[in-house]
């Protein structure tokens, strides 16, 4: 397989028919991660693996990275594109600023379903992307 060319905008739809990842190819080498989702190994996200094939890095390549929501079936594999993706913003709903998400995540941490050890796959994306997103603004301020 070979990359698009510079001029070429690609859109790329991985998934099962819900949860899917959106993979865009803006031009000039620059792609867009929307979502993620695993490939049947259940550990790799499947535009980095796509990337991969293509023969692309996807730390000097990606330019943004999108979380719609944080469901489950469009999370997982997020903190692994976050932590591959290391020169790409990282774009979610501004429903709550970073305090309010703080807090949520603090609340949600206190419910008996949610305590460490416990928590879906969904639960830990979540706070690792939340673990690098902060990092990342506290390095930029």
């Amino acid at each position: 397989m070979t990359p698009p060319q510079d001029d070429v905008v690609e859109i790329s739809v991985f998934g099962p028919g819900y949860g899917e990842s959106i993979l865009i190819h803006v031009g000039s080498r620059r792609w867009i991660v929307i979502d993620s989702c695993l490939v049947d190994d259940r550990r790799t996200p499947a535009p980095l693996k796509y990337m991969s094939e293509l023969g692309l890095d996807a730390s000097a390549d990606v330019c943004a990275v999108v979380a719609t929501h944080w469901h489950d079936d469009h999370i997982k594999g997020l903190s692994t594109i976050l932590h591959a993706c290391t020169d790409a913003d990282f774009w979610y709903s501004a429903a709550l600023t970073k305090g309010e998400f703080l807090a949520f995540l603090a609340v949600h941490d206190k419910q008996p379903a949610n305590k460490a050890g416990s928590r879906g796959d969904g639960d830990a994306e979540m706070h690792q992307a939340d673990e690098r997103d902060w990092q990342k603004d506290e390095a930029t301020s």
